[in-house]
């Protein structure tokens, strides 16, 4: 009996404290490049390809993380801005208007998409990845069903979203919204 209490009591701290949120990544402008394409968020051949960096802060003040590559006329074929008010990103997005890499032969299911988008939160913001996260619509203006996918969750404060481009295999979006 008491070892059967004991395991319980085990069993339920386990739960307790796998429940309990981590602090939020501390973002690093020097590694963040690699991390993307270390955990197969965007391929090398993307983050390799991202010569110019700059740092800034936006119209209300907060900080921006900006890689780019641009072509013979000087035109951005690519880029990455990440917003990181106080060390922590709210806002990733990987664009490219000119800029071609070789997409995966086959698309992503819904399900390795939704394993790409948490794995994306489990490295880069952990303080949520414990959070609900279903599919569903984000940033509407590149969100794409069946194509350009959106895993959202909330908590009571704020709402987030991340996406991932099924064709190409790639996260392209993330942001962090504080909730109406």
């Amino acid at each position: 009996m008491r070892k059967c209490f004991l395991f319980i009591c085990a069993l339920l701290l386990g739960v307790f404290l796998s429940s309990c949120s981590q602090p939020p990544m501390k973002f690093d402008e020097n590694t963040f490049l690699n991390k993307l394409s270390d955990n197969g968020f965007l391929p090398k051949e993307v983050t390799d390809n991202l010569p110019n960096y700059r740092q800034f802060d936006d119209s209300d003040g907060i900080p921006v993380d900006y890689w780019s590559k641009t072509d013979d006329e000087g035109y951005v074929i690519q880029k990455i801005e990440v917003e990181a008010p106080n060390g922590v990103m709210t806002r990733y997005h990987y664009k490219a208007y000119d800029f071609q890499f070789v997409w995966p032969e086959k698309k992503l299911t819904m399900d390795e998409g939704k394993a790409l988008a948490l794995k994306f939160i489990k490295e880069f913001r952990p303080d949520i990845s414990g959070l609900s996260w279903s599919r569903g619509e984000w940033y509407l203006s590149i969100y794409d069903p069946g194509n350009m996918e959106a895993w959202v969750a909330s908590d009571k404060d704020h709402e987030y979203g991340v996406m991932v481009n099924l064709n190409a295999g790639t996260v392209d979006f993330f942001s962090q919204e504080i909730k109406k």
